[in-house]
């Protein structure tokens, strides 16, 4: 009875080969199978180490900023009180560390709100209005911003313009307005420095 041969007669066994080729394709499967095992299990521990550096990085970050942070902050809950006797040129310890937050940050509404009250009372409107109205862009509904605007509006006899920002104002949900500020470090810092006063 005639064998299962290759041509010629000289080959290996069909039966042979077809198992060769079964063996192989499960073995590449395996080496498959290992590689995207080895390159899931890179992924994670990239992705635990990044997670680790990025932590670090952003106490660093803390650290750094936290020394730049003015001794106190008397002068900005001062500037607005009755009788203040407080010179403006003192709020630029306060601009400066605003600023350095923003350069290590990014744009944050809270911090941009808060350059645009000291260059207010710094006697630079332009710049407050600038970056009141790059504090609104990041939060449409942040109270103090839009009444700032308002303010300066109004003191320019913009009174459409500052009738707009005030009822916008008005507008927001005074609930989570104060969620965004209570989760604000920069605000509760400023209330731990100076309860008794108000921004």
């Amino acid at each position: 009875m005639a064998s299962l041969e290759h041509g010629h007669g000289h080959g290996r066994p069909l039966c042979h080969g077809f198992f060769t080729l079964q063996y192989l394709g499960m073995e590449i499967l395996l080496r498959k199978k290992n590689l995207i095992f080895k390159i899931l299990t890179t992924s994670c521990v990239f992705f635990c180490l990044s997670s680790v550096l990025y932590k670090e990085y952003h106490r660093a970050q803390l650290t750094t900023i936290n020394q730049f942070q003015p001794s106190s902050f008397d002068p900005l809950f001062k500037i607005e009180s009755p009788g203040n006797t407080v010179d403006n040129n003192q709020l630029d310890d306060d601009i400066s560390y605003f600023q350095k937050i923003n350069r290590y940050f990014g744009g944050r509404a809270d911090v941009y709100y808060l350059l645009g009250f000291c260059y207010y009372h710094h006697h630079e409107q332009q710049k407050a209005e600038d970056f009141f109205q790059k504090s609104i862009a990041l939060n449409h509904d942040f109270f103090q911003p839009l009444f700032g605007l308002g303010i300066i509006y109004g003191q320019r006899g913009e009174f459409a313009k500052a009738s707009f920002m005030f009822k916008q104002a008005l507008a927001v949900d005074p609930k989570e307005n104060f969620i965004f500020l209570s989760q604000s470090k920069i605000f509760i810092d400023l209330v731990r420095n100076g309860s008794k006063h108000k921004i």
